[in-house]
Parts: C-alpha cells; sequence; structure tokens
C-alpha cells in the first residue's frame, strides 16, 4: 500500500504544474532503531528508480548552502536525513528543567 502513494504521485506532475505547486513530497519515518525505516526508503528508491542521498545536516553551515544542495538535487531523488533530532541545536532539551517553588 505505501508503495501506491509515490507511484500515483508520480502520475500527477502535470496536475502539480497546472496549479502551481512544487512537485515535491515529503515523509517523516519515525520509529527505534532497527524498525525497517531506511529499509523503506530502499525498497522505495528501488521501486520508483530514484536515486538516495544521504544529508548530514551537521555539515550544512547556511540556510544558502541547504538551499543550493537541494536546488542540486535531482527530481528522481529521495533525501534522507538520519536522526533529524540529533542535528539540531534545541535549546528547550539542553537547559534543565527547574521547578516551580510554587508548585511545592
Amino acid at each position: 500500500f505505501f508503495l501506491l502513494i509515490p507511484h500515483r504521485f508520480l502520475g500527477r506532475r502535470e496536475f502539480y504544474k497546472r496549479v502551481g505547486r512544487a512537485w515535491k513530497r515529503g515523509y517523516l519515518l519515525y520509529g527505534p532503531p532497527g524498525t525497517g525505516k531506511s529499509s523503506l526508503v530502499a525498497a522505495m528508491a528501488n521501486y520508483l528508480k530514484f536515486n538516495v542521498y544521504d544529508l548530514q545536516l551537521s555539515n550544512i553551515r547556511s540556510d544558502s548552502q541547504l538551499r543550493e544542495l537541494l536546488l542540486e538535487t535531482g527530481n528522481s531523488s529521495i533525501l534522507v536525513i538520519e536522526d533529524i533530532d540529533c542535528s539540531i541545536d534545541l535549546p528547550e532539551r539542553s537547559a534543565p528543567t527547574q521547578k516551580d517553588p510554587r508548585s511545592e
């Protein structure tokens, strides 16, 4: 079933062009290690005959560098960003939580 979704998307390129939308599709795969996320990406790439690119966000230094990289990636591509939650600095994760003394 899951492979039918991108297959249907491929056949609608002209529709996206006609309505002025970008012909791109994104999926967020979430789960613990070993649950088949990478295998699903490999199966989709094989089925669709797409290239797979692994993007390491830690190597990107600016928005313009990311934009340039995305523009250079061909239409028949799958861009994989592994462990995105570990690639960005989230202040709320690094700051220790403080108890409200009024709640005690």
